[in-house]
């Protein structure tokens, strides 16, 4: 006859993952300290990057080519806005022109550019 393994045999136990963590603390809420009006900042309204970008204007390019005379001109006019204190870019000089253009009559506009055309 052969002899059964007695009953009273327990499984091995595995560790589990839950058994292997430290059981999770409570905690208990901070309590916020009250701002006193001497700590106090002054609040910053945020504007959206939308509103910012539309408010701007489209630039565009462009290459020009003008005669070395011309030229030196701009960086006359740049150079007597330096001594005058006033840092400008021969772009920004180009559009201060155009805009004394627009200003003028359409007789004195026409004297200027066949003046441009002839030279």
């Amino acid at each position: 006859m052969t002899e059964k393994a007695p009953a009273t045999a327990k499984p091995i136990p595995t560790k589990s993952k839950a058994a292997t963590r430290a059981p999770a603390q409570k905690t208990t809420p901070k309590t916020k300290p009250v701002p006193t009006q001497e700590k106090s900042k002054p609040v910053v309204k945020r504007v959206k990057l939308n509103a910012i970008k539309s408010a701007k204007t489209k630039m565009v390019r462009d290459n020009y080519t003008m005669p070395a005379t011309d030229y030196a001109l701009l960086v006359g006019l740049k150079k007597s806005c330096l001594q005058a204190g006033l840092k400008v870019k021969k772009g920004e000089l180009l559009r201060a022109g155009l805009r004394l253009l627009a200003k003028q009559s359409a007789e004195s506009l026409m004297s200027a550019v066949k003046e441009i055309q002839q030279a």
